[in-house]
């Protein structure tokens, strides 16, 4: 299996982001688990989104809205129910507002 999704973002603080994580996947063993960790986790209220099993959906959208300003590495993680599992990150540049 890979993970591919977009290697940077820019977005303005408090706009919402949109990242689609694709999976190539030869023989999937069972459904494929989605699941984020943002980064920012401890500068804001968010939380870990539990993974959402889904009958070999090969591509899973989540959308995320940082509060403050700064440069994060939010990783997605995508897992089978055999346990093999994928892990992609990207770059998130959150400017200020001026």
């Amino acid at each position: 299996q890979t993970c591919a999704l977009p290697i940077s973002t820019t977005l303005a603080l408090g706009q919402q982001g949109t990242w689609t994580v694709r999976v190539a996947a030869g023989s999937t063993n069972g459904n494929l688990h989605y699941s984020v960790v943002w980064g920012d986790e401890s500068a804001a209220n968010t939380s870990i989104m539990a993974p959402q099993p889904s009958v070999v959906q090969t591509s899973s959208t989540f959308t995320h809205i940082y509060s403050r300003s700064g440069t994060y590495t939010p990783y997605f993680t995508v897992s089978d129910d055999a346990g093999h599992t994928v892990t992609a990150s990207a770059s998130v540049l959150v400017t200020p507002l001026y």
